[in-house]
């Protein structure tokens, strides 16, 4: 059967942050990008937004924290609750988010031109269909907030 779907998946993944690198260059990581792009227009508390970037309410705090300090995100007390932060992207943030969206639907277009819209669209379906099925924490993750909203990312 060939490769197993661990290795498959790496590689492919590999292959999409090569060209994401190529496209994007901010000098963030892939990680930071789609932390970046999740962070909702009107800003998100952090602890929302581990469950929307599927981490741990601290490893969302530290993400945050080093957006912060690069001037791409700020973090406001919440006036709801002033024991809470509220991320919300910077206009540098914002641009940067911009851009790595486009590169991302550059990459998809391109997959797709590559092996066919057919071929893209069911290999797309069967993905989401599986990251479906896998909606509870993994155990090297178990504060990951499992009901996070779907949102696209990079």
């Amino acid at each position: 059967m060939g490769e197993n779907i661990a290795n498959l998946l790496g590689a492919v993944f590999e292959a999409f942050r090569a060209e994401l690198y190529a496209r994007d260059r901010s000098g963030l990581r892939s990680s930071q990008l789609r932390y970046l792009t999740l962070v909702p227009d009107d800003g998100v508390r952090v602890g929302d937004m581990a469950a929307l970037a599927s981490m741990s309410k601290a490893g969302a705090g530290q993400f945050a924290a080093a957006l912060e300090e690069q001037g791409l995100v700020e973090m406001l007390t919440d006036p709801a609750d002033s024991r809470a932060k509220i991320v919300r992207r910077t206009d540098a943030g914002r641009r940067i988010a911009s851009n790595a969206l486009s590169a991302v639907a550059e990459i998809e277009a391109a997959w797709s031109a590559s092996i066919g819209a057919e071929r893209y669209t069911a290999m797309r379906a069967a993905l989401e269909e599986i990251a479906g099925l896998s909606q509870t924490p993994s155990p090297a993750e178990p504060n990951a907030a499992s009901s996070a909203p779907q949102t696209p990312a990079v």
